[in-house]
């Protein structure tokens, strides 16, 4: 289900909710109108689109929390201490979360409810600045969690399905997060030439409804040969499709003409990709599960502090392997769609993008003198071998010329002593000079 269709549940479940006091269901309902306007003004839209459904609904989902906290009570009626109090407990740990663990994004309730425009509603955002004066949330704050490009290879080995392997690749090649490669689409993806290596690769299109707002609309060259191998098997093998079918042998849950859902029965069939098909059959739950099985049979730990990889450190591992691999911070920036630093050219870095095969042939040049450093280790161990066989033969030709030698000194003593015999006329076993026979020249 789209952000579209879900927030307009999400926001009548919160403001229908009977604990909610008609004083907060007028006030969230002036919040939303608001907020819907807003969004609409400052990235210049004339209908909502996505990224702003996916934003009311994170907006939601807060002021339920929020209202939680303060007891369903009327939020002008709230006073400082109990504003404090609240500050507090999230700080202390003491406020869970759905999960029964304390909340770790309390930045987002800070700046966007406490200090935002809700808490200048109800009069109360000078008493909300001055407790979070000093406030810094985040125990990682400033620090980056990665894993290498060995463990990531790892990981990789062990996802079982070929949809899996891709997802898991496009998100450390391509380097946005996971919600943006769920929604590529077929024609997102370009199966091109690169004229350097003369090597087929992919340019994989970001563009700008399919991406967060913070970040550059972009197009993006696949950097490993894996990701194209295994984008060409996707797309050969094709996308498979539940057909419901009265007399079918398999079942799905699914909406049905009265959007019920209900187990559907039907077939599965498989059907070549079309240029607005989806690259993946699945959503986000489903793609965290598949991550976290993965961390668990390969055991892979983020550095520096250890911790339990998840699919946005995928991002964050890909751009340190890049910067180990030589790209320069501009370069990688333009890689996460982030701006350049100089804010003098960001409007011309739209149109005039960075050089992506640069970079990319930079790697390819530091592949290819590793190459060849062990082909030349290759060519001198093959020397070696080659001489030390030269010398073995050489050293049996000597033998060779040896043993001749002596079989011909042996034929002379035998010449010698059978022409002694004939000539008395008797067997003789005069001794024969065996150090002049055997004799053998050094």
């Amino acid at each position: 289900m789209s952000f579209q269709q879900r927030y307009p549940r999400f926001r009548d479940g919160f403001l229908e909710d009977e604990k909610l006091c008609p004083e907060n269901r007028a006030l969230f309902n002036e919040y939303f109108d608001w907020q819907e306007r807003k969004l609409k003004s400052i990235n210049d839209l004339r209908e909502l689109d996505e990224a702003c459904y996916k934003t009311l609904c994170h907006y939601v989902s807060m002021f339920k929390n929020v209202v939680k906290w303060f007891k369903y009570r009327p939020l002008k009626e709230i006073t400082k201490a109990e504003i404090k109090r609240v500050y507090e407990d999230l700080e202390d740990g003491k406020i869970l979360n759905y999960h029964g663990k304390p909340f770790e994004d309390r930045a987002s309730y800070y700046s966007k409810v406490f200090k935002g425009k809700l808490f200048k509603m109800i009069g109360k955002y000078e008493h909300a600045e001055e407790i979070l004066e000093f406030s810094r949330p985040g125990k990682n704050r400033g620090n980056v969690r990665f894993f290498t490009k060995e463990d990531f290879d790892k990981m990789s080995l062990v996802a079982m399905k070929l949809s899996h392997k891709l997802l898991l690749q496009l998100c450390w090649d391509i380097g946005e997060n996971i919600m943006t490669i769920l929604q590529l689409q077929k024609k997102d993806c370009r199966r091109i030439v690169d004229e350097n290596t003369k090597e087929p690769e992919y340019m994989v299109v970001l563009p700008k409804d399919k991406i967060k707002r913070s970040r550059t609309a972009r197009s993006e060259l696949t950097n490993y040969p894996e990701t194209v191998e295994l984008l060409d098997l996707h797309f050969n093998q094709g996308k498979r499709k539940f057909i419901p079918d009265p007399n079918g042998k398999h079942f799905r849950m699914l909406y049905d003409e009265n959007k019920v859902r209900r187990k559907i029965r039907g077939e599965w069939k498989v059907f070549p990709f079309e240029e607005d098909d989806y690259l993946f059959g699945f959503g986000q739950k489903q793609a965290e599960q598949v991550f976290r099985r993965v961390v668990e049979i390969t055991g892979v730990k983020c550095q520096p502090n250890g911790g339990r990889p998840t699919l946005k450190d995928l991002r964050s591992s890909m751009a340190c392997h890049l910067l180990r691999e030589g790209w320069s911070v501009d370069e990688v920036k333009g890689r996460m769609g982030h701006k350049p630093s100089s804010k003098v050219i960001d409007k011309y870095i739209t149109y005039l993008a960075l050089n992506k095969h640069k970079p990319k042939q930079r790697m390819y040049e530091s592949d290819l003198k590793r190459y060849q450093e062990e082909l030349e280790e290759s060519r001198n161990r093959e020397r070696r071998n080659e001489a030390w066989i030269e010398n073995q033969k050489r050293d049996v030709s000597e033998l060779k010329d040896l043993m001749q030698i002596y079989i011909a000194k042996l034929k002379q003593v035998e010449n010698m002593r059978s022409s002694m015999g004939e000539n008395t006329g008797l067997q003789t076993n005069t001794p024969v000079l065996l150090d002049e026979a055997m004799a053998i020249p050094a």
